[in-house]
């Protein structure tokens, strides 16, 4: 396991004076699964070819992904990744490992014994109050005291006793922390006896100068396992109409390195899928013959048949060393400066980068780093629908259009309501330029109520054959909020399944599309009511069952 290390690590260069250059993480591109990590360092080098060696690269680099550019008078002339056994590094590295764990050992013993030895005293302490007040269970004359003589007695029974809770508590705190190191120190021994011997990756650069000067080298590689996700936090307020969207992103690094205070890009691009379209083969269709076997035995294969292929393998894995990962000389004149895009997104066809503002520090702890992407306003269109008989809550939901230049991708968000929060929800992706809804659940603003207000048999005449129920209701709605609002009401009366069954709807009276009032196939009712700030509507719904005499009617649970 490659050792913690941080965004200043050692560049090395092989020259007679053994200088070190200590580069910094500058840039960090993160994908989905992935991440590229660009390292800046300045060094001054002498006329001639020379040697630069980054050492420490994470262990999970993809070595043909390196790059190398910059600036200053020069060439470089080829990149090399190369990997490292260093045994005898590890070798010391346990046996200090196992020093460390001797000693925390020994402060554990030793805080053990304080433990005891205080536990000890405390119940002596305990025992000779109980012998003072005849409370230890023997035959034993309690003392008799004055009353100074028992207050002070009492006085100094807590105050020991405290004394000695106060040293157990401390010690046993001490206890917690060294067995933590303990622990630590575990997990690590454990992790060099898993991975064998220590690796260490490094990259080995060639320089042709053409004079002596000073150049600043970028190394740009590719780490797998980092990842980001997006989420929001969403603000909506019912008096502006508006609301106020925090893009953020969720980073997570575990790559033996930490970010430190580097420009931080996240990526929509996804690497893994790969930029080549499939190509369909050739979809054949024959008629199936079993296969006929022969009864004769079959041909023994010569011996040099036999280990052909195997011969042939030998000679590939002869050609490609298993300790060095590319080598091919590339000409790339450092003289020419690269120019940096410093804006708050770029982008192409295939994805979109954000530029995250200022530096920020993403530590490799495996642990999800929350950055704010930007903080965007939008107008906010919306829009309240409530079906009473299932629920009596208003359910808001929210027209937006993406006006701004950031492509909102699908995540997690959390919904605040006039600065109280009120549910968690989710975005679909919306491009620039498109409209998307959020459904940002119930609104306490809106009180709604459904009540059955009464049920009767209808007389139909003394020798009527059939049964006519009426039903009555009333759906209420009630805008506790300033704003006039508009809300959207379903509800039902049955459907007959039966001829002989007949229900009719007497209120509300429906000819087509009325006052904002429809109803379709399956009987269901739609209201569209402006419900004014600080107004109560009330919607009658009146319908009739009429069925045979003596038959009883199923689906009228209510």
């Amino acid at each position: 396991m490659l050792s913690k290390t941080t965004l200043l690590i050692a560049f090395t260069y092989l020259l007679a004076t053994g200088e070190e250059l200590k580069t910094k993480i500058t840039t960090v591109t993160v994908y989905n699964d992935r991440a590229q990590v660009t390292r800046t360092g300045t060094v001054k080098l002498t006329k001639g070819e020379q040697i630069l060696e980054l050492k420490g690269l994470p262990e999970t680099v993809e070595p043909t992904s390196l790059q190398v550019s910059g600036t200053g008078n020069g060439t470089i002339r080829d990149v090399t990744f190369k990997r490292e056994h260093l045994t005898e590094t590890q070798d010391q590295r346990v046996k200090a490992l196992l020093d460390e764990k001797v000693q925390l050992e020994e402060q554990v013993s030793v805080f053990n014994g304080r433990v005891s030895n205080a536990n000890s005293e405390r119940r002596l302490v305990e025992e000779i109050a109980r012998k003072i007040t005849g409370g230890s269970g023997d035959k034993t004359t309690p003392v008799e005291l004055s009353p100074e003589k028992w207050i002070k007695m009492v006085e100094f029974y807590r105050s020991r006793l405290d004394s000695l809770d106060r040293e157990i508590r401390g010690v046993n705190k001490s206890l917690v922390q060294v067995h933590e190191k303990i622990s630590k120190i575990q997990n690590e021994y454990d992790e060099l006896g898993r991975g064998g011997a220590k690796r260490q990756n490094t990259a080995e650069i060639k320089v042709l100068m053409s004079s002596d000067a000073s150049i600043t080298v970028n190394v740009s590689y590719i780490v797998y396992g980092p990842s980001w996700r997006p989420q929001y936090d969403l603000r909506l307020s019912t008096d502006t109409k508006k609301m106020n969207l925090s893009y953020m992103a969720l980073i997570r690094q575990n790559t033996s390195e930490d970010w430190d205070k580097a420009v931080i890009k996240l990526s929509t691009a996804q690497p893994q899928i790969g930029g080549e379209l499939p190509v369909l083969q050739p979809w054949r269709v024959d008629i199936y013959r079993p296969p006929v076997y022969s009864s004769r035995p079959m041909k023994k294969m010569s011996r040099m048949a036999e280990m052909a292929p195997l011969a042939e393998a030998s000679e590939m894995a002869k050609a490609m060393p298993d300790d060095i990962v590319g080598g091919n000389t590339v000409e790339v004149n450092v003289a020419n400066s690269m120019t940096t895009i410093s804006s708050s997104i770029e982008g192409n066809a295939v994805a979109v980068s954000f530029v995250v503002p200022g530096e920020n520090s993403i530590a490799g702890d495996n642990q999800e780093h929350k950055v704010t992407v930007a903080t965007l306003d939008f107008p906010a269109e919306f829009s309240y629908s409530t079906v009473p008989k299932l629920s009596e809550s208003a359910y808001l939901r929210v027209k937006i259009s993406n006006s701004s230049e950031y492509p909102l991708l699908s995540g997690e968000s959390n919904i605040f309501l006039d600065n109280n929060y009120i549910s968690r929800s989710s975005i679909s992706f919306s491009a620039p330029g498109e409209e998307f809804w959020i459904s940002a659940g119930t609104d306490p603003g809106i009180k709604v109520e459904y009540k059955l207000i009464k049920k009767y048999e209808s007389q139909a005449g003394v020798f009527s054959k059939k049964t006519k129920y009426v039903y009555e209701y009333i759906l209420k709605v009630s805008n506790k909020r300033k704003n006039d609002e508009q809300i959207t009401i379903q509800d039902q009366y049955p459907i007959s399944s039966n001829q002989e069954v007949k229900v009719e709807l007497i209120e509300p009276k429906i000819s087509g599309t009325e006052n904002g009032t429809k109803v379709n196939d399956l009987n269901i009712i739609e209201w569209k009511q402006l419900v004014k700030g600080g107004a109560t509507v009330e919607i009658p719904l009146k319908f009739s069952v009429e069925y045979p005499k003596g038959e009883i009617l199923s689906g009228m649970g209510q």
